[in-house]
């Protein structure tokens, strides 16, 4: 969720037991947050929205614990469901501090900085990986965010609380900021830019637009300090 991203048909075919969703056909990264967006283009009803997905997960979790009664019980397996609800805004306020590169104060400080990034997100149309990249650190990249593209954004009634937490936390990596790729634009894997990337090598066997897009997503990587996986 924090990444913004849309598995599309997200059922019980699509996880494993241990918790990871696989089988990505009809994906999408969401332009902005939207809870209604969905990916695949069959989902009329929206029942893999973006938005809907921790529900869908959480169903699925379900079902996985109806498949295991004839081994255990529903007294054993009803209060492990229960803390569902819980695990995910723990999960997702850690997430959120982690995206913004900022050190966590604590699940109550997460918490609070999660419920001013939500909304935020759902009063304006930033788009998504904006926030992330234009106020990376925090406060340290208050200038930087003040030239981006999308600045007037940061002007809203609702940002404020976020800057304000913000203020409270202190980097996670202060150099990672030095990485020359927050002098540009966030790396996205928006459909728009897939297609594109996509209609040179179906056309003209033309991998170069496929190329640049994976040495920008290995540049996003490096400056992140994310281990890429061996080729």
């Amino acid at each position: 969720m924090m990444a913004g991203f849309v598995h599309g048909v997200l059922n019980t075919d699509n996880m494993n037991v241990t918790g990871e969703s696989f089988d990505y056909g009809p994906w999408r990264f969401a332009p902005t947050y939207a809870p209604d967006f969905t990916a695949a283009y069959f989902d009329h009803g929206g029942m893999y929205a973006f938005g809907r997905q921790p529900a869908a997960v959480h169903w699925n979790c379900v079902r996985l614990a109806e498949a295991l009664l004839p081994v255990t019980s529903e007294a054993a397996v009803r209060p492990v469901l229960e803390t569902f609800e819980a695990r995910l805004a723990a999960a997702s306020g850690e997430a959120l501090g982690e995206r913004l590169g900022v050190q966590s104060r604590g699940a109550e400080a997460d918490a609070e900085l999660l419920t001013a990034g939500l909304t935020f997100w759902n009063s304006t149309e930033i788009p998504y990986e904006r926030l992330f990249f234009d106020w990376q650190g925090g406060e340290v990249s208050a200038a930087r965010a003040q030239a981006s593209p999308a600045a007037s954004f940061y002007d809203h009634p609702t940002f404020a609380p976020i800057r304000a937490l913000l203020g409270e936390r202190e980097p996670a990596d202060p150099a990672r900021l030095e990485h020359p790729y927050f002098a540009g634009d966030p790396c996205t894997m928006l459909i728009d830019e897939m297609e594109a990337t996509w209609t040179p090598i179906a056309e003209d066997d033309d991998w170069s637009p496929f190329d640049a897009k994976v040495q920008d997503i290995r540049r996003m990587g490096d400056a992140l300090g994310l281990t890429p996986r061996p080729r």
